[in-house]
């Protein structure tokens, strides 16, 4: 069974903050993301994509600038499978205030695994 489960935050930090990270047994579906720049400046976000099952992390915006009051919007036009224990992760700017929302579609871990 799938449900969505969505996140935000308001961030205020330059520390890489982890957003999601798939629940334990679950694989998700990564098919929104908004980020804000609610700030009077222009200021930069990057985004990062933990992949937990190799260790490695990708990045898919590095310091794409956001004009002030503007936003950026990923939706629909394709998707990030993500397996359990990956994270979705941002970074922004110092003095930034930006705000980030992220949409899922969550469900039970689609493959078996057998004890040897």
């Amino acid at each position: 069974m799938t449900r969505k489960v969505s996140v935000g935050r308001n961030l205020t930090t330059t520390d890489k903050v982890t957003i999601y990270t798939v629940p334990s047994r679950n694989n998700a579906y990564w098919d929104l993301f908004y980020a804000i720049n609610n700030g009077a400046n222009n200021k930069y976000v990057s985004l990062f994509w933990y992949d937990a099952s190799e260790n490695v992390e990708i990045e898919i915006l590095n310091q794409y600038t956001l004009n002030a009051k503007n936003f950026l919007k990923f939706d629909g036009g394709a998707i990030v499978v993500l397996d359990q224990d990956d994270q979705i992760r941002v970074q922004i700017e110092s003095s930034a205030t930006i705000s980030v929302i992220a949409t899922f579609d969550v469900f039970p871990e689609l493959s078996v695994k057998r004890n040897s």
